[in-house]
Protein backbone atom coordinates (compact mmCIF):
# COMPACT_ATOMS: atom_id res chain seq x y z
CA UNK A 1 0.00 0.00 0.00
CA UNK A 2 1.21 3.26 -1.20
CA UNK A 3 0.80 6.62 2.01
CA UNK A 4 0.41 9.65 0.59
CA UNK A 5 1.28 12.91 2.07
CA UNK A 6 -1.47 14.46 3.95
CA UNK A 7 -3.14 17.25 1.53
CA UNK A 8 -2.40 15.08 -1.34
CA UNK A 9 -5.90 14.81 -3.01
CA UNK A 10 -6.17 18.87 -1.89
CA UNK A 11 -6.11 20.65 -5.43
CA UNK A 12 -4.79 23.94 -5.28
CA UNK A 13 -6.76 26.99 -6.13
CA UNK A 14 -5.59 29.17 -9.04
CA UNK A 15 -5.23 32.48 -7.54
CA UNK A 16 -6.24 34.99 -10.16
CA UNK A 17 -3.77 37.96 -10.51
CA UNK A 18 -5.83 40.59 -9.04
CA UNK A 19 -6.14 38.35 -5.67
CA UNK A 20 -2.19 38.47 -5.52
CA UNK A 21 -2.24 42.09 -6.08
CA UNK A 22 -4.66 42.42 -3.35
CA UNK A 23 -2.64 40.14 -1.09
CA UNK A 24 1.23 42.16 -2.20
CA UNK A 25 -0.95 45.30 -1.53
CA UNK A 26 -1.99 44.31 2.40
CA UNK A 27 1.67 42.41 3.15
CA UNK A 28 3.60 45.90 1.37
CA UNK A 29 0.91 48.05 3.72
CA UNK A 30 1.45 46.65 7.02
CA UNK A 31 5.70 46.49 6.35
CA UNK A 32 5.68 49.70 5.74
CA UNK A 33 3.27 50.69 8.48
CA UNK A 34 3.60 48.65 11.20
CA UNK A 35 1.84 50.91 13.52
CA UNK A 36 -1.04 50.87 11.64
CA UNK A 37 -1.29 47.34 12.05
CA UNK A 38 -0.64 47.91 15.93
CA UNK A 39 -3.49 49.89 16.15
CA UNK A 40 -5.58 47.87 13.80
CA UNK A 41 -5.27 45.09 16.24
CA UNK A 42 -5.69 47.12 19.36
CA UNK A 43 -9.29 48.80 17.93
CA UNK A 44 -10.14 45.28 16.13
CA UNK A 45 -10.54 46.79 12.96
CA UNK A 46 -10.05 45.73 9.42
CA UNK A 47 -7.81 46.87 6.69
CA UNK A 48 -9.47 49.52 4.32
CA UNK A 49 -12.93 49.40 6.79
CA UNK A 50 -14.43 53.45 7.35
CA UNK A 51 -13.32 53.66 10.76
CA UNK A 52 -9.50 52.40 9.30
CA UNK A 53 -9.26 54.87 6.40
CA UNK A 54 -10.87 57.79 8.80
CA UNK A 55 -7.67 57.40 11.32
CA UNK A 56 -4.49 58.92 10.99
CA UNK A 57 -0.53 58.46 11.20
CA UNK A 58 -0.70 61.19 13.82
CA UNK A 59 -3.08 59.78 16.08
CA UNK A 60 -1.28 56.16 16.00
CA UNK A 61 1.86 57.17 16.78
CA UNK A 62 0.33 59.41 20.06
CA UNK A 63 -1.19 56.21 20.96
CA UNK A 64 1.42 54.18 20.29
CA UNK A 65 3.25 56.13 22.44
CA UNK A 66 1.00 56.48 25.30
CA UNK A 67 0.84 52.65 25.49
CA UNK A 68 4.60 52.17 25.48
CA UNK A 69 4.64 55.07 28.62
CA UNK A 70 2.39 53.41 30.15
CA UNK A 71 3.66 49.88 29.80
CA UNK A 72 7.17 51.50 31.31
CA UNK A 73 5.16 53.26 33.96
CA UNK A 74 3.53 49.91 35.64
CA UNK A 75 6.43 48.18 35.16
CA UNK A 76 8.67 51.02 36.72
CA UNK A 77 5.82 50.74 39.73
CA UNK A 78 5.89 47.17 40.29
CA UNK A 79 9.89 47.30 40.53
CA UNK A 80 9.73 49.94 43.18
CA UNK A 81 6.51 47.96 45.05
CA UNK A 82 8.48 44.78 45.26
CA UNK A 83 11.94 46.76 46.28
CA UNK A 84 9.86 48.53 48.84
CA UNK A 85 8.47 45.85 50.42
CA UNK A 86 12.25 43.89 50.28
CA UNK A 87 13.20 46.28 51.96
CA UNK A 88 10.40 46.67 54.62
CA UNK A 89 10.48 42.33 55.14
CA UNK A 90 14.21 42.41 55.37
CA UNK A 91 14.37 45.66 58.18
CA UNK A 92 16.61 47.34 56.01
CA UNK A 93 14.41 50.43 56.72
CA UNK A 94 15.04 49.93 60.45
CA UNK A 95 18.98 49.51 60.01
CA UNK A 96 19.56 53.65 58.48
CA UNK A 97 22.93 54.36 58.39
CA UNK A 98 23.65 57.17 60.40
CA UNK A 99 26.89 59.67 60.70
CA UNK A 100 29.58 59.09 63.60
CA UNK A 101 29.92 61.66 66.16
CA UNK A 102 33.32 62.14 67.42
CA UNK A 103 34.12 63.97 70.73
CA UNK A 104 34.23 66.98 69.61
CA UNK A 105 31.18 67.28 68.05
CA UNK A 106 29.85 66.05 71.41
CA UNK A 107 31.42 68.82 73.13
CA UNK A 108 30.66 71.32 70.90
CA UNK A 109 26.83 70.46 70.52
CA UNK A 110 26.80 70.39 74.52
CA UNK A 111 28.79 74.01 74.42
CA UNK A 112 26.03 75.69 72.29
CA UNK A 113 23.11 74.14 73.77
CA UNK A 114 20.33 76.82 74.57
CA UNK A 115 18.12 75.57 77.32
CA UNK A 116 15.98 78.57 77.21
CA UNK A 117 15.03 76.99 73.99
CA UNK A 118 13.45 74.06 75.23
Amino acid sequence: MIRRPLGANIKKKKVSKKEESIKEFILSWNFEFPLDFWWRQQHNTSFNSSFHRESNMLDVLIEVEEFILLRESIKLRKQRSKDNSEMIMSGKWLKQKSKKKSKQDDDFNFDNLDISKL
